[in-house]
């Protein structure tokens, strides 16, 4: 849950629209607090002229275009890339890509809102894992985190350190780190092409719900999970929900966790490190009229052929 108001804070627009666009996870000036960046309505519109606005929309619809064909037209596919897996559903249109020059908004980029993510955090002294459910539910949730200490809430440190390591997909989509991951299930007759996203959440041996997260030195290969009460390990896995979605009705019974894992898996990304994902920007051209920019458009072939062949044989 997203607070209806924010804080926002306020940087050069160079750095608003990179290190602090929209949905970029980053931390603060000395590592501590962890966040994720938020749009704020309040920023001023850009004062552009129309011709403009189209030009950017029509670069915007090229660039995902292009994206969408490299992605269903890859080397050694095994089944039909849908285009959600590819680009954002809210630009697509039956089966093409469509971005409305309607739908998007110009504005200044002058501030930016922000909220603390992940919501997960680890005990200092004993490495045990807990989470919130929500922003709106933050508060009521840490009050709790000592009553699920081995040590019990009279011997618990009560000294969390907030998590900067993410679950990351190629689509884009971040999540927590949890010890509670997705699968693909079938039904009881393991009928391909039905089914439904259920989540584990305990432990699989003593169906315990309290887990430490062990981060041995190295890279995060060796991260784990680990029982409090029986000590049984689970590794760091996650999958995508909506790339699971997708697949896991073309998946034979109990093939979702090995037929495409480059796909369906998240990976640990430590945003504090690296990035999680990189703006793209571009530059164009400004016109002060559009006499003949429109004949650049791709539904107006023929009257840019014709133009040509009248105007410069």
């Amino acid at each position: 849950m997203i607070p209806t108001r924010p804080p926002t804070m306020v940087r050069s627009r160079s750095q608003l629209a990179s290190a602090y666009a929209p949905h970029h996870p980053f931390t603060f000036e000395g590592g501590e607090g962890a966040c994720i960046t938020i749009p704020w309505g309040a920023n001023r519109d850009a004062a552009l002229k129309d011709i403009t606005k189209r030009t950017i929309a029509d670069q915007i619809q090229e660039y995902c275009e292009a994206w969408a064909v490299r992605a269903r037209q890859g080397n050694g596919l095994r089944h039909t890339v849908a285009l959600e897996q590819a680009v954002e559903r809210s630009i697509i249109s039956g089966d093409a890509v469509t971005v409305r020059y309607g739908d998007l908004v110009f504005q200044t980029p002058e501030a930016v809102g922000y909220v603390p993510f992940p919501l997960a955090f680890v005990c200092k002294r004993c490495e045990l894992h807990r989470s919130c459910e929500s922003l709106r539910t933050a508060i009521n949730d840490f009050e709790r985190f000592p009553a699920a200490c081995p040590n019990g809430a009279s011997g618990c440190a009560n000294d969390w350190q907030q998590l900067d390591v993410v679950m990351a997909h190629w689509s884009g989509d971040l999540e927590p780190l949890t010890p509670a991951y997705r699968y693909w299930y079938s039904g009881q007759g393991g009928n391909p092409g039905v089914g439904e996203i259920r989540t584990i959440t305990n432990c699989s041996s003593c169906s315990g719900s309290r887990f430490y997260l062990r981060r041995p030195p190295g890279s995060f290969a060796g991260w784990h999970f680990e029982c409090v009460s029986c000590h049984t390990v689970r590794p760091v896995l996650q999958r995508d929900r909506r790339t699971l979605e997708l697949l896991g009705p073309i998946l034979q019974p109990g093939q979702a966790e090995q037929a495409f894992p480059a796909e369906i898996n998240m990976e640990p990304i430590s945003y504090r490190a690296s990035a999680v994902h990189y703006i793209h920007g571009d530059r164009l051209l400004v016109f002060d009229e559009d006499r003949w920019l429109g004949l650049l458009a791709e539904s107006r072939g023929q009257e840019l052929g014709g133009f040509l062949a009248t105007r410069y044989g």
